[in-house]
């Protein structure tokens, strides 16, 4: 069964993991900064390279609004190491023996560009909103301290710049600086441990955690939280195979129905090609068509889409980009806003539905109740009575079942498009006066939260998008 905190999660679909740090000038990468890139004015090392000219959080908002995101992760530390606040945890460098200020950051006269609390403002800006709040920080990677995957690389090549710590004294850092995340911001709704974490760093985690945040989703926080979340396994945006799974928390998978332990997944992807996270300013970026068939493989398949937003050097989300996110929310709402029919709070094996009219449906949308009951669904079939000529009387009618698809996993939402993926039989649109929802095999009695079907959707090369005034740039 789910905790609050990951029904809530499972409950928002769609997030925007926001990219925006270091890696922005530097290029895309984990980390974005290495030996190429770091020195030189104008290299990675410098803070005052990281220098938002336009920064406008305001307009992150609106464009997170009308894509339907309901929170946003800001990347507070990426594996540069640079942050988005000013910390005031000191480091400890070995060759001096001293704790130092944490300087490779936002809000340091006469060193940084910026001179403002970013992560702040985004908080400010995204509950004005009404949108969640939550971070990326990263145990991984810090090309500051020298620190990749886990371990110091060489000791003996440190680049000018670079800070040489103990991993002892590197953990407490860290630990400091997710404190202050954890507490100077109110509460949170997701926190990203990219990669997770190590050992020797588990315990004071979960007792952070507990203290502090003990309400807040963790991405790939097993171990430490019973509010985790799992990675579903691919940055694509298309999980193997067609059915995601709530629970199964270990292992890169869309989850193992027989496994006890609760884990939503987290389906993160890119809106620009070639899985560029942070902003390129030649890349191409998705077309819509990819988009909504990316928005049926992961919310539609059980799964939460954490779409990346390569927020661009000026602080703004570019027009392009952002008309894109736009046009995908609008999609989502004119396709799947007002259903032609819907049935809620539903237990049974069988269940028969007379429409009241006949009515053009290509799509069927199926819900478990999760929170009263876990995922109960191993295999359903979806069936239709469908209006059709009489063979004998040309006028008159009879009406028949047709099997219009079938498939295993159900969870938060399932949706089946004709035409779409394995498990759907129908191949277009059906004239449907009954609906049968058939559940095959399941560890108890069905609970659905809602059942609905739609009209077929427009077409995307058919979508208009009124931009807002703040998306524009």
């Amino acid at each position: 069964m789910p905790t609050r905190t990951q029904q809530m999660y499972a409950d928002h679909e769609i997030m925007a993991l926001i990219h925006f740090n270091m890696g922005t000038w530097a290029g895309n990468g984990d980390p974005a900064c290495n030996r190429d890139n770091w020195l030189g004015l104008q290299g990675s090392h410098n803070p005052a390279v990281f220098d938002p000219y336009l920064l406008d959080t305001d307009q992150w908002a609106a464009v997170f609004q009308r894509l339907g995101a309901k929170h946003a992760v800001l990347t507070a530390k990426h594996g540069c190491g640079f942050l988005l606040w000013p910390s005031k945890v000191p480091l400890k460098n070995v060759a001096t023996h001293q704790l130092e200020p944490y300087t490779y950051s936002v809000g340091r006269p006469g060193i940084s560009a910026i001179q403002v609390d970013v992560v702040k403002q985004f908080v400010t800006s995204m509950r004005n909103a009404g949108l969640g709040v939550g971070f990326y920080y990263s145990l991984k990677n810090n090309f500051l301290v020298n620190m990749k995957d886990h371990h110091f690389e060489n000791t003996t090549t440190l680049l000018p710049g670079q800070i040489l710590m103990t991993k002892e004294d590197y953990e407490e850092m860290a630990l400091g600086h997710l404190r202050e995340l954890w507490t100077n911001y109110g509460e949170l709704t997701e926190h990203w441990f990219d990669n997770g974490y190590t050992p020797s760093i588990k315990d004071r985690l979960q007792a952070l955690l507990e203290e502090l945040q003990p309400n807040m989703i963790v991405w790939r926080g097993q171990g430490i939280t019973n509010n985790t979340v799992a990675w579903v396994g691919t940055e694509s945006g298309f999980p193997a195979g067609d059915d995601i799974w709530s629970t199964g928390c270990y292992g890169k998978n869309p989850g193992d129905p027989n496994a006890d332990e609760w884990c939503p997944k987290g389906c993160d992807t890119t809106l620009q090609d070639r899985d560029q996270w942070f902003y390129m300013p030649e890349e191409p970026i998705r077309s819509l068509e990819v988009m909504v068939k990316l928005y049926h493989k992961t919310v539609g398949r059980n799964g939460v889409l954490e779409l990346d937003v390569a927020v661009d050097r000026s602080g703004r989300i570019r027009y392009d980009h952002a008309q894109r996110y736009q046009e995908l929310g609008d999609y989502i709402k004119a396709c799947y806003g007002t259903p032609l029919a819907s049935w809620k709070d539903q237990k049974g094996y069988l269940l028969d539905f007379t429409l009241s009219q006949p009515m053009t449906m290509d799509r069927v949308m199926l819900r478990e109740d999760q929170w009263q009951g876990g995922q109960r669904v191993r295999q359903y079939a979806v069936y239709v009575q469908e209006v059709v000529p009489s063979s004998t009387v040309s006028t008159s009618y009879e009406q028949e079942w047709t099997l219009f698809s079938r498939g295993h996993s159900i969870g938060n939402k399932r949706i089946d498009v004709a035409g779409d993926g394995p498990s759907v039989v129908a191949t277009q649109p059906v004239k449907a006066t009954k609906i049968r929802i058939h559940v095959e095999i399941a560890t108890d009695v069905p609970w659905f939260r809602e059942i609905a079907i739609f009209s077929p959707c427009p077409d995307t090369g058919n979508v208009t998008t009124s931009m807002i005034p703040v998306a524009v740039s």
